[in-house]
């Protein structure tokens, strides 16, 4: 079709590379491939297209090889004609080459691909430029001062990359003119280091030079500060130091477990039937859980009866009573009384007993194999987390000494009657120095802090346990939650973890990876979409708590904030309350 001057087969389902046999229908001048499922690489004898003007190749799957995803640039210099480029929404990945500058386009579109290190200043040669998108990629350094000689633009995306600095004023009159006076036309959400614009913008302003005097005033300024802060440094050392001394009595009152309401072994023998087959309500090597009715007043208990010939199991049983004996909350599972005492047998006796939570596990909601349980909604799924990190919070930051749970899981996370989450299961939990922060050994139990797929890799390594420890393992949780995948999965070997399945996925190809029973939920188009925003959010804030450094993870404060701000976004502006 030698004559042939529009093709356009976008928003269909092909897929397959692009054929380089499109290059022989010489008069094209405009090519739209988008919204398909092609793969590979740009044919790189597109330059013979010399008529063309318009190339819409976003929304497919092209890239995923970073040395030839650019080799095409090198044959387009030949269409001197070209005005629209739109590479988008694609895997593209490697270095922006300097053979962009050689294009002739009016409008590039190359956001939402995988391109990083810095943004050429060949860009800068396209002097016909009004649109340049190159948002959502990983893009770092400064924005070229020579994007001042880019006289026609009217619109520049950049948001969401790595890129830090000033915004050059070659650019205009920052902040009051210029190219970024138009800010409905610019994007530079997602660059934390970016500073200057316009007050719109919102960025923080940028350093400035000062006068004499102003230094002078500057400096009188700081020795006042300086005075104050002394002040207020020493009283606190006093203050610490009365704080250190008045725990460090009561440590040892804290760690007796002697001061806690017991009851016999026969009362428990009684409330369980006999610790009836029955009424097991979960087991594993720790031990086994019943239910029963404690009292005259027929309350429902769960007794956690502990397998002490397991090494380490006495020492767990002090770490858990220890850890539960001074703590309250409404997402931490009630700690009522223990028994340490000798059975019928002449045998050891250790059992827990806490109140019963009649929804049982989080893990037999996420994954019912058969159980009765109803999936559990976005909105019940969310709430649910929200309580996890506000049980974390309480534990971090606000326990007379700092107490590291060290092995949160599904199993770990009970449900009451109404969906409320409550953190359990404290045998491997830390008592934390409230001076240095690193976990006490001698209230700590032995082996492996945490569960396979949930504990922090430096675990691994010998690492003492640590608050951060316990925000890796709720990262996990939070990505298990809205994927619907075990980190224990089989499709994660080597060093391919839930982490990696979801970080790779993001944002592009969230309906890959989110749990297809939350994506179901709503058939309103914009609920549902509104429910997709939210997930990203969320496996974000997950992908964020289990990085693989414990510096690099969120703080627990933080994620609860944000968590919180989901679901009043989700809820809406008239709905404050947990639904």
């Amino acid at each position: 079709m030698s004559n042939l001057h529009v093709l356009a087969l976008g928003i269909n389902q092909l897929s397959g590379p692009i054929p380089a046999s499109l290059s022989n229908i010489s008069g094209l001048s405009s090519v739209d491939l988008a919204h398909n499922n092609f793969v590979g690489s740009v044919p790189t004898n597109l330059g013979n297209l010399q008529e063309l003007s318009w190339l819409g190749l976003n929304h497919n799957n092209l890239g995923h090889n970073s040395r030839e995803d650019w080799k095409f640039l090198n044959s387009m210099i030949n269409c001197s004609k070209l005005e629209y480029l739109s590479l988008s929404a694609n895997k593209i990945g490697g270095v922006l080459p300097a053979a962009i500058g050689n294009l002739s386009t009016q409008q590039l579109k190359i956001h939402s691909n995988k391109i990083y290190g810095k943004i050429p200043e060949e860009i800068t040669y396209l002097t016909n430029l009004t649109t340049l998108n190159l948002e959502q990629n990983i893009l770092t350094g400064v924005i070229p001062t020579s994007f001042g000689k880019l006289t026609k633009m009217q619109e520049l995306r950049l948001g969401l990359n790595r890129l830090s600095g000033q915004i050059p004023a070659s650019i205009g009159e920052v902040p009051t003119g210029g190219a970024f006076k138009n800010t409905s036309a610019i994007s530079i959400i997602g660059n934390s280091l970016l500073c200057g614009g316009v007050t719109e913008l919102q960025l923080p302003r940028c350093p400035a030079s000062v006068t004499k005097q102003a230094k002078h005033q500057r400096l009188k300024l700081v020795i006042i500060v300086i005075c104050v802060v002394l002040f207020f440094f020493l009283l606190a050392i006093a203050f610490a130091a009365y704080r250190v001394k008045k725990i460090n009595r009561k440590t040892s009152t804290f760690q007796n477990i002697e001061e806690l309401p017991k009851v016999s072994y026969k009362m428990l023998l009684i409330a369980t039937a006999s610790f009836s087959s029955k009424n097991l309500i979960g087991s594993g090597s720790f031990g086994s859980v019943y239910k029963g009715t404690l009292d005259q007043e027929e309350r429902l208990v769960a007794v956690k009866v502990l397998n002490l010939q397991k090494k380490g199991v006495s020492k767990s049983f002090l770490a858990e009573c220890n850890a539960l004996k001074g703590i309250r909350h409404r997402n931490l599972v009630k700690s009522l009384t223990c028994c340490s005492s000798i059975d019928y047998n002449g045998n050891d006796f250790k059992a827990l007993v806490f109140e019963f939570l009649t929804n049982g596990s989080l893990e037999k909601w996420l994954h019912p194999e058969g159980s009765e349980n109803q999936p559990l909604d976005f909105l019940q799924r969310l709430n649910i987390a929200i309580d996890v990190a506000s049980a974390l919070c309480y534990l971090h930051n606000e326990c007379e000494l700092p107490i590291v749970h060290c092995d949160l899981k599904p199993s770990n996370i009970l449900l009451d009657a109404d969906l409320v989450a409550k953190v359990s299961d404290f045998g491997l939990a830390r008592l934390l120095s409230a001076t240095t922060q690193v976990s006490e050994t001698k209230s700590s139990s032995i082996g492996l802090k945490g569960s396979v797929g949930y504990a922090a890799p430096e675990y691994g390594l010998g690492g003492k346990a640590s608050k951060e420890g316990d925000v890796y393992s709720f990262g996990i949780l939070i990505l298990e939650m809205f994927t619907g995948k075990r980190p224990t999965d089989e499709i994660f070997i080597d060093d391919y973890n839930l982490h990696n399945y979801v970080k790779e996925a993001l944002p592009e190809y969230l309906l890959q990876v989110a749990d297809p029973i939350l994506l179901e939920e709503e058939e309103e188009e914009e609920t549902g979409e509104i429910i997709q925003r939210s997930i990203v959010s969320i496996l974000e804030i997950g992908l964020a708590c289990s990085e693989k450094s414990p510096e690099g993870r969120m703080n627990v404060e933080a994620v609860t904030r944000q968590l919180q701000t989901v679901r009043r976004v989700f809820l809406g502006p008239t709905s404050g309350v947990r639904s």
